[in-house]
């Protein structure tokens, strides 16, 4: 990793990446939304032993509400963790719920490439979810952190994003 976590901050990393994401911060008491699908429940499940404080709930369903929770829960421990791309895509784009809570609580966007040296990427996956292979190299890069402090018309909103996603890939 390049450089180390901060304990304040809303960290985003693709979906497809999730598996090495997640695990940065577990014992962290990291916050995040998780979906309320059958995957969710299992992804839910996993969080919840690495010590996440979880709000479920995503944009097709019952997202105002995890989002406003998050929020909430933010006020107590200034961690997040996102997969701004999820949880249907589609992928590696970037969707405005990460903005809103940075915009809501004043936390800058942290964005993480995770690049595995060998993987199996299962290609009918949405996401092109990707699998280490035991034992193979994964290089964490944190990146830069950007304040989204204000909404912006769709032209400059694109180029918030677009440095965003720059950094992730």
């Amino acid at each position: 990793m390049n450089k180390e976590l901060d304990n304040e901050g809303i960290y985003l990393f693709w979906h497809s990446k999730m598996l090495i994401g997640w695990k940065l911060f577990k014992g962290k008491r990291c916050n995040t939304i998780v979906s309320t699908s059958k995957d969710g429940d299992i992804l839910s499940n996993i969080l919840d032993k690495w010590d996440y404080n979880i709000a479920r709930g995503s944009s097709s369903k019952d997202g105002k509400v995890a989002l406003d929770l998050l929020v909430t829960n933010l006020k107590m421990n200034k961690l997040a963790a996102l997969t701004p791309d999820g949880p249907r895509g589609p992928a590696l784009e970037m969707k405005s719920g990460a903005l809103s809570l940075a915009l809501k609580t004043g936390l800058p966007l942290i964005p993480v490439r995770i690049k595995y040296n060998k993987k199996k990427i299962f290609i009918k996956s949405w996401d092109k979810f990707e699998l280490p292979f035991a034992f193979t190299k994964c290089e964490v890069t944190v990146g830069n952190k950007h304040y989204y402090k204000e909404i912006l018309e769709a032209e400059e909103l694109n180029i918030f994003k677009n440095g965003l996603k720059s950094e992730m890939n």
